[in-house]
C-alpha cells in the first residue's frame, strides 16, 4: 500500500532523504526509467557535486553518511566565508562566486530530489508529498 515518507523537521532531511527512506538496497539501486538514474546514483551525485568524487560498490547507507558528511563539509567551510560575493575558492572556478555555488548546489540537489520522488514512487508508490 502507498503511503506518504514520514514528515522531517528540518531542510536537510526534506530533500533526498525523505525520497528514499524506508526503501530496500535493491530498490534504491532500481533504474526504472529510460534515464540511468536511480535514487541511490541521484545521492552519488548529489555528493560527486559537493565533492567532486564518487565512489562504487557502496551502500544506500554509506551512500546518505557520505551525503551528511558532504554537507558538513560545505557548512563548514561556508561558515568562514565573509562574503558569499567573494570569488569560488577553487582557482578553476574563480569566475563564479561563493554564493552562485551555493545557489548551484540548492538547485541541483532539489532537481535531483525531484527526481528520486518520480523513481520512489514508481517503485513502491510512496510519495514525499501531498
Amino acid at each position: 500500500m502507498p503511503y506518504l515518507v514520514p514528515p522531517v523537521s528540518g531542510e536537510r532531511g526534506a530533500l533526498l532523504r525523505a525520497a528514499v527512506h524506508g526503501m530496500s538496497e535493491e530498490q534504491a539501486a532500481t533504474v526504472p526509467s529510460a534515464s540511468s538514474l536511480s535514487p541511490t546514483t541521484l545521492i552519488k551525485h548529489v555528493v560527486c557535486t559537493e565533492r567532486r568524487w564518487m565512489a562504487d560498490g557502496e551502500t544506500l547507507a554509506g551512500t546518505l553518511a557520505d551525503y551528511e558528511a558532504a554537507a558538513k563539509e560545505t557548512e563548514s567551510i561556508i561558515a568562514g566565508v565573509a562574503d558569499l560575493g567573494q570569488p569560488c575558492a577553487d582557482p578553476a572556478a574563480a569566475h563564479w562566486s561563493a554564493r552562485w555555488v551555493l545557489l548551484h548546489l540548492i538547485e541541483e540537489t532539489a532537481r535531483h530530489a525531484g527526481h528520486a520522488d518520480i523513481i520512489r514512487e514508481f517503485l513502491d508508490g510512496a510519495k514525499a508529498g501531498l
